[in-house]
C-alpha cells in the first residue's frame, strides 16, 4: 500500500496560442522528484504539434489519510 499522497502546492501556466477547436496532447516530465515534493513541467501542444501551453506543477508529498 502507498502511504503518501500528492498535494498540489503550485501552478503556473503560459498560455501561449489560442485553441477554440481540435484536440490536445499534454506531456508532462518531472524537474525533480524529491522526498517531499516534486516539480513537474507539462507541455500542451496542438495537433499540428504546436506548443499552446506550458505549464510548471509543484506538488507536495504527505502522508495519506488512514
Amino acid at each position: 500500500l502507498n502511504h503518501e499522497r500528492c498535494v498540489c502546492m503550485e501552478i503556473n501556466a503560459n498560455h501561449i496560442s489560442p485553441l477554440s477547436s481540435g484536440s490536445v496532447t499534454a506531456m508532462a516530465r518531472p524537474v525533480h522528484q524529491g522526498g517531499r515534493s516534486q516539480v513537474w513541467r507539462v507541455e500542451i501542444r496542438n495537433e499540428e504539434d504546436d506548443l499552446i501551453c506550458e505549464s510548471r506543477l509543484t506538488l507536495g508529498v504527505v502522508p495519506a489519510a488512514r
